[in-house]
């Protein structure tokens, strides 16, 4: 199974707030962004999962994104593969 591809990715936080972005999934690395932040990071995929981590990086206009007003954010993921999709497993 490979997941090297450019997909849309969108998010949401408990407290509602969501957003979207692009983010290439290629050789263990992860390169992306949207209007605001870039993504840089990297993933293992073991069988139908994929976890990994992703730093996130305002670049341009108010820093404004789902956490909140932040400069820089790390997260780390992990995520179940359903056809086309990638699905948060918390």
């Amino acid at each position: 199974m490979t997941i090297e591809a450019l997909w849309a990715v969108n998010f949401s936080t408990p407290l509602g707030f969501s957003g979207s972005g692009v983010a290439v999934f290629e050789t263990g690395h992860i390169f992306g962004g949207d209007s605001l932040y870039y993504y840089i990071g990297d993933y293992v995929l073991n069988g139908d999962t994929v976890r990994g981590k992703a730093e996130v990086i305002h670049y341009s206009g108010p820093p404004w994104n789902t956490f909140g007003p932040i400069e820089r954010v790390i997260l780390q993921y992990e995520g179940q593969i359903q056809g086309d999709t990638i699905q948060d497993k918390r």
